[in-house]
């Protein structure tokens, strides 16, 4: 039986030394595979609860992207055709004129801040085209920070891979402008043969400082990473700063090579 799996069995206590030495060894071996078996059982339905978690969490952030399209972006677009045609009509009222202009400006951010979100929530597109306007929208952001980007080619991944490299560039990218005072960040993306690789690495402030901000984002992305049998880690390099990094197993096909050129800062 316990060569079958079946790991219940136990052996009498024979009177006999030799074979009671062995019948202890015997049961005390099946007694550690059998807490063994139940604990690995425990861990997968642990993961899939997890994968489950995840999906609903997709889910919502589909939801909440649809309302924000739908009743919030829409509003906006409308309050500028309103004030467009107000500033147009009211050319030869310089006080009216100048509140309508202040109006466009300012619902013109909200609308780029709400295309922003919109894409951060749901990427409408697959993980190279969605990793490469991240990229560049967050380089035109924050043009006080050099960002250099070394994206390669990776095997096919499933929609929950790439949903996972694509969270840890934006989760790692916002803290490194939150918490890092960084001058510099390398965004990477490769394959070591087994493992697909995102890294975010800056050369701010290091790990205690890392650590200290550390909130639910990275919390949610170390669970994400984890249900799909990968690793995360947050560490600080030799060199000084911190590095994220998000190690997942391979699928099989290539998908195509990012061309970043207009990202990277590199010489």
């Amino acid at each position: 039986k316990t060569v079958q799996g079946q790991f219940s069995t136990r052996l009498p206590l024979y009177p006999v030394p030799e074979l009671m030495r062995l019948a202890r060894s015997f049961n005390a071996m099946n007694d550690r595979l059998d807490e063994a078996v139940r604990h690995n059982v425990l861990l997968e339905s642990e993961q899939a609860v997890a994968v489950r978690i995840n999906a609903r969490l997709e889910d919502e952030r589909t939801a909440i992207a649809r309302e924000l399209h739908d009743e919030l972006a829409q509003g906006i677009t409308a309050v500028r055709a309103l004030a467009g045609a107000i500033a147009q009509r009211t050319r030869d009222n310089e006080q009216l004129h100048g509140t309508a202009q202040s109006i466009l400006a300012v619902t013109g951010e909200m609308q780029q801040e709400v295309r922003g979100i919109l894409q951060r929530l749901r990427p409408s597109s697959g993980l190279a085209e969605a990793l490469e306007r991240h990229l560049l929208a967050w380089r035109g952001r924050h043009s006080g920070i050099r960002l250099e980007a070394e994206l390669g080619d990776l095997p096919a991944l499933d929609e929950a891979q790439s949903q996972a490299l694509l969270r840890l560039v934006q989760e790692g990218l916002t803290n490194v402008v939150r918490h890092a005072d960084a001058r510099c960040v390398r965004v990477r993306l490769f394959c070591d043969g087994s493992h697909a690789i995102a890294e975010v690495a800056d050369d701010g402030r290091g790990l205690k400082a890392a650590r200290q901000t550390a909130g639910f984002g990275l919390v949610g992305l170390k669970e994400r990473v984890t249900c799909l049998g990968g690793q995360l880690v947050l560490e600080t390099p030799v060199r000084g700063g911190t590095l994220l990094r998000a190690t997942l197993p391979l699928a099989s096909e290539p998908f195509p090579q990012l061309s970043l050129e207009t990202v990277s800062c590199l010489p």
